[in-house]
């Protein structure tokens, strides 16, 4: 007796349909590299403000000192 090969039945599957156009592609949007170093640079100069207004503005040099009380 000859025996015949076995052969798996291959199920098509009806929900994974590719049903895209191919004339019509989805517009990639590409990453803006150059929003990226306007956002830096806005956060650089915000943290270099702030610490030049607490360090060295004049706002917060002493203009005069009195002296009031007992004095000998």
């Amino acid at each position: 007796m000859i025996s015949r090969p076995s052969y798996k039945k291959i199920r098509k599957d009806y929900q994974l349909k590719n049903l895209h156009n191919p004339f019509f592609h989805k517009k990639v949007k590409a990453s803006n590299p150059h929003r990226w170093k306007w956002i830096l640079s806005a956060i650089i100069l915000v943290i270099i403000s702030a610490v030049w207004f607490f360090l060295a503005a004049p706002f917060w040099r002493i203009q005069k000192i009195e002296v009031s009380g007992l004095l000998a």
